[in-house]
C-alpha cells in the first residue's frame, strides 16, 4: 500500500472499483459481500479492478519495500514459495531485482497443487 506502489487497501479498492457505478456500500456489509453484489449487478469487477492495479491516470507503479522484503526472506528463487491474492504484478517485478532468474508464477487456472511448488503463486488475477 506504501509508496512507490501507492495502491489501495481492500476498502479503498471496493471504493474504487464501485466509482461510478451508483453502488455504495452499506455501513456494516463487508468488502467482498459488497464486491460480489456489484460483480452480480452487472459491474465487470476483475476489469475495474485491473485498472486500478495497472496505475493510476498513466502512473507506473512500483513494488514498495514490503515486496522485496518478503522476496529477501528467501536466499534464492528456488526456494521461494509465497502465495498470494494480490491481483498486482509487483511482487513478480520486486522478483527481477532480488534474484538473478525470476521465480515461476502460477495464476489460475493452473495452480500447482499441494504444497509441492517453488515460486510466486497468485490465487487472484
Amino acid at each position: 500500500m506504501g509508496p512507490p506502489a501507492s495502491l489501495p487497501n481492500f476498502s479503498g479498492l471496493a471504493k474504487e472499483v464501485a466509482a461510478g457505478t451508483g453502488e455504495v456500500r452499506g455501513e456494516d456489509e463487508p468488502e467482498d459481500r459488497f464486491l460480489g453484489r456489484l460483480q452480480h449487478s452487472g459491474v465487470l469487477m476483475h476489469e475495474r479492478a485491473a485498472q486500478v492495479f495497472s496505475g493510476r491516470r498513466g502512473e507506473s507503479l512500483l513494488p514498495n519495500d514490503l515486496h522485496l522484503n518478503i522476496l529477501k526472506l528467501y536466499s534464492k528463487p528456488e526456494s521461494l514459495r509465497v502465495v498470494t491474492t494480490n491481483f498486482d504484478l509487483l511482487l513478480e517485478q520486486a522478483a527481477s531485482d532480488v534474484f538473478e532468474t525470476v521465480p515461476t508464477t502460477y495464476s489460475a487456472p493452473v495452480l500447482p497443487s499441494g504444497e509441492d511448488f517453488e515460486g510466486i503463486v497468485i490465487r487472484s488475477r
